[in-house]
């Protein structure tokens, strides 16, 4: 039920516009709020993001993920192309594409677009359409995506450290935040590789554990999350008890 709660639907095609429905779940607003910056500077532009609307390839596949009419899709991608404009001018353009209680889907940037400006009267279903493309098309991006089964079925759970993959055999190993661009995950050790470790160990009587390349992330483990959990246990209860002391002490004072 909380991974439900949590979840926004996306569909699997490139259609976008259907998914959620208004006026926008609290939630899903402050959502949006966090991740239209994230969106702009790492989706649709170019240099260090992802370059959406930087290139006609990539902003051809943006408008069709935006449920846009056709004509209007092809006139903002022939415009976009004969005129130079920095992708957020664009995501900014496309932001003005709104309906009112009696207009047609328009552009009212003149400057940015050259499309029609006629009015007309829509359906009330196409009103909140062209109010849910924009959170649509960012949820669709970047929203973060939560698995259902993973959080509900034991056979998903293979987070738990040194759990084994059913599939590839490979050992689950905690590492180091720090050095996570260095971290390779072909490299982590399967079943087989730790077998073959200890049957080719010089020394028979060590145990199998340092016969291994487990060793070194078991110590790491132990050092950087099990030792510390201990010695913040022991503080606590250390602190408890000292408490506990002074309260007795006190309550005896009383009397």
């Amino acid at each position: 039920a909380v991974i439900n709660y949590c979840s926004v639907s996306r569909k699997s095609d490139a259609s976008c516009g259907d998914d959620l429905s208004w006026p926008m779940h609290p939630s899903l607003q402050r959502a949006y709020d966090i991740l239209e910056p994230i969106f702009e500077q790492d989706i649709i532009s170019g240099g260090h993001g992802q370059g959406h609307l930087a290139e006609p390839e990539l902003w051809t596949q943006l408008l069709q993920n935006c449920n846009l009419p056709t004509d209007i899709a092809q006139q903002i991608a022939e415009h976009w192309s004969s005129h130079t404009s920095t992708p957020i001018a664009k995501f900014h353009g496309l932001k003005e594409l709104i309906v009112d209680a009696k207009t047609a889907p328009k552009l009212y940037n003149t400057s940015t677009f050259a499309l029609n400006n006629k009015k007309s009267k829509v359906a009330n279903s196409d009103q909140i359409a062209n109010k849910l493309w924009k959170y649509n098309l960012i949820f669709k991006y970047i929203y973060p995506r939560l698995d259902e089964n993973v959080s509900k079925q034991r056979n998903h759970l293979l987070k738990a450290p040194f759990a084994v993959h059913p599939k590839t055999g490979r050992i689950c190993i905690p590492f180091d935040p720090d050095k996570v661009d260095d971290f390779d995950p072909e490299l982590v050790p399967t079943l087989r590789d730790l077998a073959e470790q200890i049957d080719a160990a010089e020394d028979p009587s060590a145990p199998d554990l340092d016969k291994t390349s487990l060793k070194s992330h078991v110590d790491f483990f132990q050092n950087s999350f099990l030792k510390p959990l201990q010695d913040s246990l022991a503080r606590e209860r250390r602190n408890k008890n000292r408490q506990q002391a002074d309260q007795n002490a006190a309550t005896q004072l009383d009397f």
